[in-house]
Order: structure tokens, then sequence, then C-alpha cells
């Protein structure tokens, strides 16, 4: 049992430290859970096999047990990442939820093919809006490519692209990839919008001291602008819903979805003041969501459907974007039908047609997380990659650097021209 505790001890801190090849206790101990990964994950998922074969799938992980002797722990791990990449959907991966990892306290937005700063702490907000261009003189071209073949939650190139960049501040995948030469810090080379070049090492924080930081932030998102908060929804978490007079245009942003209950008594709220306010246009932001329950979406279709002052002819606007996942962009596609709602922005993160439904089990040993599909919706009569928007607007760098939401300011203008013509 003490040989047991100090093994599962010695993986959990993999993340936080470089250890060498594996010990001959510790390929027993991999072996154990490599065995477990494979059984469950074939009895748990939906389909497995229905982008990679079982006969290649059984060669990767084969392949994984034989090299166990010239890896470590944490090349272990990332040979497990990229094999549920391998699966080809966006529910099944290997997301790190609950291993020890250091980061970097920086954040990046990837905008016509290039890493841009768009979160940083007070010490370096002199990098917002700045490109990344090397972290130890690896440049970001093949910095992305590494991490396309690991990044978890994966449905096409768009969200391939925002995992990726959510992703490159992990100093403990930096290394272990081989991009960065320790976990403890890197050298960052940063290109200024005026094409001059900033050289900077920064040292890796624990994710606790991560949470602590004050942030200043670049977005694309600013609703705020355009609209004043309605009552009773501030304290509500991942919600946000307000009202423009002048257009008479109701706004609910929806990053994280509420529950059942929830969502009744706070649309409910909203459909009040709503219709008190005599709201002609309607938009539901999705712009910046991850899903959640796909039904409780419907909910929230079938409540706002009874406000009748909307102009459910010409009125009602859903907006997607390449970070629009899961039942997110299911209920954009329901919305569009149940809603008449035309999709503004970009193409979404998710594909109509796909296994979702997330499940996961835990490794005995190592304690990772895998996570896999359990259901499989469609969306589209056709095999699409992304749900694409009625209107595209493309964000742009310089939107970025600017903070502007050219997405809220076209339908804005839309709105206003609508009046003038009324």
């Amino acid at each position: 049992m003490m040989k047991l505790c100090s093994l599962i001890s010695l993986v959990l801190l993999t993340f936080s430290s470089i250890s060498n090849a594996l010990t001959n206790d510790e390929i027993s101990f991999w072996e154990g859970d490599i065995a477990h990964f494979e059984k469950e994950l074939m009895k748990r998922h939906l389909n497995l096999f229905h982008t990679l074969s079982k006969e290649d799938f059984m060669d990767e992980v084969d392949k994984i047990k034989r090299n166990l002797p010239s890896l470590s722990h944490h090349e272990v791990v990332i040979e497990l990442m990229k094999l549920t990449r391998k699966v080809s959907d966006g529910h099944t991966s290997v997301p790190l939820w609950n291993q020890e990892k250091t980061l970097y306290p920086l954040e990046y937005n990837y905008l016509e093919g290039r890493f841009i700063v768009s979160k940083a702490p007070e010490k370096y907000t002199k990098l917002l809006g700045t490109e990344l261009v090397s972290i130890d003189k690896v440049e970001t071209t093949e910095i992305y490519s590494k991490f396309a073949e690991i990044v978890p939650f994966v449905e096409n190139s768009n969200s391939e692209r925002i995992r990726v960049s959510e992703n490159v501040n992990n100093a403990t995948l930096l290394n272990s990839l081989h991009i960065s030469k320790n976990m403890q810090f890197a050298n960052f080379i940063f290109r200024e919008p005026s094409g001059g070049l900033t050289s900077i090492t920064i040292d890796a924080v624990s994710e606790d001291e991560l949470q602590s930081i004050e942030w200043h932030e670049l977005s694309v998102l600013h609703p705020s602008r355009f609209f004043e908060e309605l009552d009773s929804v501030h304290s509500r978490r991942g919600l946000w819903a307000g009202f423009n007079k002048e257009s008479k245009t109701a706004y609910i942003r929806i990053d994280d979805y509420p529950d059942l209950n929830n969502s009744i008594e706070t649309f409910e709220s909203i459909k009040t003041q709503l219709i008190a306010k005599g709201a002609k246009n309607l938009v539901i932001d999705l712009r910046n969501s991850y899903g959640g329950d796909l039904y409780v979406g419907l909910l929230w279709a079938s409540i706002l459907s009874s406000i009748d002052t909307i102009d459910w002819l010409k009125g009602s606007y859903t907006l997607i974007s390449n970070k629009t996942f899961s039942a997110a962009m299911s209920n954009a596609t329901q919305f569009k039908r149940l809603l008449n709602s035309t999709l503004v922005g970009q193409p979404t993160g998710a594909r109509p047609n796909g296994f979702q439904d997330l499940g996961h089990f835990t490794l005995p040993n190592s304690k990772l997380v895998v996570t896999y599909s359990k259901r499989y919706y469609r969306f589209s009569d056709f095999d699409e990659k992304f749900v694409s928007p009625d209107i595209e607007i493309v964000v742009s760098i310089e939107d970025l650097r600017s903070n502007r939401d050219s997405t809220l300011q076209y339908l804005m203008r839309k709105f206003k021209e609508k009046n003038e013509n009324h």
C-alpha cells in the first residue's frame, strides 16, 4: 500500500516537475492505467471507431505500451492525449482537469494565423496586443503544430485554433512537447504592432497563483457599450442581459448554461421586463459559450417565443463564433428554426452532426480524467464541418487591439436603419 501511495504521489507531481524514464514499478503502474483506458473507452464510447479504426486504435495503444521504458510520466500523458485526439470527436479527450501544472500568466487570441496577447497581469500590460513570435527560440508555426496534435475538445479547424490558443500558456505542456527548456521559466519574443521585437523571460506560476492575478484584457465582446443591464440577472454567473431603448433591442449573452430551475426563474424575469419595455428585436449571444444542456436551451426558446412585441420576421438574431461549442452550437441551429433567428458572426467550433454529451472516467493510478461521447446528434442534412453564419463578420487583429465588437456594431447599425425606414 505504501508503495502504491508513493507512486500515485509521484504521478500527480509529474505535471509540475520533470521526470526521468520510468522505473519497472512505474511501468507496471502505467500498464494498469493503459489497460483501464483501453477497456473503459471501448465500453463506454457510443462509437469509438467512427474515424480511427479498431485496428489502428489497438496499434496506437500497443505502441504506447512498448515505448513505456523510454518515456517519462508526462510523455505518457502526452501520448494518451494524442491518441484521444486521433479518435476525432470533440468530447473524447484527456483534458488534464485534475493534474497539477504551471502556467505562464498570459492569454492569447489566435487571429489571422497569429497568437495575439489578449490578457495579462499589470506586470505585463505592455504585451497586450503584441504578437507571440517564439518561445525558447521555437517559432509559433511549430508550437501550433505540436499543440494541435494533443489539445482536447476539437471538432474542426475553428475549435482547433481556440483550443491551441487556450493551452499555449501551459508551461507543463510546453516543456512536455519539447518546446521550452523547463517548466519554471522561458524566453518569449513578441512583435509589437510597430514591428519592433521584445524579448522577455517570464516565470511560470501555479494555478492558485493565477487565480489571484488582477487581469488586464483586450476583447471583441462588449455588450455593455450598447445595452443597459436588465434587473435580476447581474448575479447570474455566465449570463448577462440588457436592453437598448433607442432601438428597442433585447440582448442576452449566455456563456455558461444555468440549470433548469434557474433558467425558468431567470428567463421568466427577462421575459416580463422585455414585454414591459416593448422589445422589438432580440439578440442571443452564444459567441463565448462552451455549451451545457441543449434541452435547457430549448426551454429558453419556449419562454422567449411568447414575447409578442418582438418582430419574429426580421428582428431575431443569434450570434455565433469559433468558440460556439457543443450544446451552444446545437441551440443556435434550433433557434434559427424555432425563433426564425438569423445567425451572425463566425463559423462555429462544433460540427452540426457529431458525437456529443460528455461522460468521463478516471484512471485508477494516475487519476487522469478521460472524457468520451455518449450520444450522436444530427442538426443538418449535410455532412458539414461547422455551422455557418447567415451573415459573416470577420474579426480582425485590429478589432482586438481596439477593443472593438464589430459584430454588435454591425447589428446596431442595422437596427438603427430599420427604425429610420419605419
